[in-house]
Parts: C-alpha cells; sequence; structure tokens
C-alpha cells in the first residue's frame, strides 16, 4: 500500500507540475492573444483610415480630372472666341471705313463743295480695308497680345 501510495503521490505530483505549466501556458498565450487583439484592432482602424484616404485622394483626382477636362474644354472656347473677335474686328473697320466716308462727304456737303462720289461710293476705303483684311488674315496664328495690335491696324487711324 505505501508503493501505492507513493506512485500515487508521484503522480499527484507530476499532474499537479504539469497543470501549473499548463496554467503558465494558458496565461501566456492569452497574454499572447490580448497583443494579437489589440494589433488587430490597430491594423482595422488604421485601414480605416487609409481607405478613408485613399477615397480622399480619389475624389481629388477626379476633381483635378474634371478641372483638367474643363480647362481643355476652355482652349477649345478660347480658339472659337478669338475667331470671332477677328471677324468683329474686321466688321468694326469696315464700319468705321463707312462712318469715315459719310463723315467726309458730310463735310464737303456742308462746306458746299461737291461730295467726292469715290468716297461717297466708298470705293477707295473698301481698296484700304480689303488690303488690311488680307494682312490680317495671313497673320492669324499671331500671339494673343498682338491680336489686339492687328485689330487695331484694320482700324483706319483717321477713325481713332
Amino acid at each position: 500500500m505505501f508503493n501505492e501510495f507513493l506512485t500515487q503521490s508521484n503522480e499527484l505530483e507530476t499532474t499537479s507540475t504539469e497543470l501549473s505549466d499548463t496554467r503558465t501556458e494558458v496565461e501566456r498565450l492569452t497574454a499572447a492573444l490580448d497583443q494579437e487583439a489589440s494589433t488587430s484592432r490597430f491594423l482595422r482602424e488604421d485601414l480605416t483610415a487609409t481607405k478613408a484616404r485613399a477615397g480622399g485622394l480619389q475624389r481629388r483626382a477626379e476633381a483635378l480630372e474634371a478641372e483638367l477636362a474643363a480647362a481643355r474644354r476652355g482652349e477649345d472656347g478660347w480658339r472659337e472666341m478669338d475667331g470671332l473677335y477677328r471677324q468683329v474686328g474686321r466688321e468694326l473697320a469696315r464700319c468705321l471705313a463707312e462712318i469715315k466716308s459719310l463723315s467726309d462727304v458730310a463735310g464737303q456737303v456742308m462746306s458746299g463743295q461737291d461730295p467726292n462720289m469715290s468716297a461717297l461710293l466708298g470705293l477707295g476705303d473698301m481698296l484700304q480695308l480689303t488690303e488690311r483684311t488680307a494682312a490680317a488674315a495671313a497673320s492669324s496664328e499671331e500671339e494673343p497680345a498682338t491680336r489686339s495690335e492687328a485689330i487695331r491696324s484694320q482700324v483706319p487711324r483717321s477713325c481713332l
């Protein structure tokens, strides 16, 4: 019986040691699990923040693409407006030449002179205007700063 008691005592001591080791291992694994849970929460929060930043950057990129497209459309609009400005300049020059001719004829009539028929018909000024318009059309690819100068050059000096 004493041997049995010793055997059981040794088994109990071994079991107690194993239990203690198991508890230590459980505590270590619990601490590791807590650490992994904390890391997981941190990574989840970081992932959420990163997704939010990525969404913001994507919206910013889309806004910049839209702005670029609008700028490109604006360049096309400027080209169209440039053609209209040239046309308006030619029409304005033509109108000013006609006004000058009428003013000259009116001045001649008011002073009692016979009106100049070529001025009355606008033939002399029309020839000059045609030459200026042709020169302006040849230089249609000028820089924007010189375009206004080209339009001014189409207008007769006496009308300014």
